[in-house]
């Protein structure tokens, strides 16, 4: 064989060769890169769930928290409700007495007519 071509096949195997290492150590930094992003992206959603399960845990105590007041503002407004029924009805007892009286007033005597206005007001 000639000395050129020896040459020449050398210089293309160490070509080669460089080349090789160099896919090599390419390979290795690209997956230790990858291995690197990998770690990062899962500690950062293990940041990001801890952030999140703390904010759904306020969130839902805040929740039932308004539910504790909207119970608490519904059993205060049966409560009036039912104060209000009930002044209400006492309200048109006292109107049909007076409407009775009223009506009655032509059959009353004197003494009843004097008693009945000084009663009323």
């Amino acid at each position: 064989m000639n000395q050129d071509l020896k040459s020449f096949i050398l210089a293309i195997a160490t070509v080669i060769g460089f080349f090789g290492i160099g896919f090599g150590v390419g390979g290795y930094w690209m997956w230790n890169k990858w291995n690197e992003s990998k770690i990062e992206y899962q500690q950062k959603l293990q940041d990001n769930q801890a952030e999140y399960e703390q904010q759904l845990k306020d969130l839902t105590l805040y929740k039932d928290s308004l539910e504790n007041k909207i119970n608490t503002i519904s059993t205060t407004i049966d409560s009036l409700n039912t104060s209000i029924t009930s002044r209400t009805e006492a309200l048109d007892s006292i109107k049909q007495e007076y409407d009775e009286q009223i009506d009655d007033i032509n059959n009353m005597s004197h003494n009843e007519l004097v008693n009945f206005f000084s009663n009323r007001y």
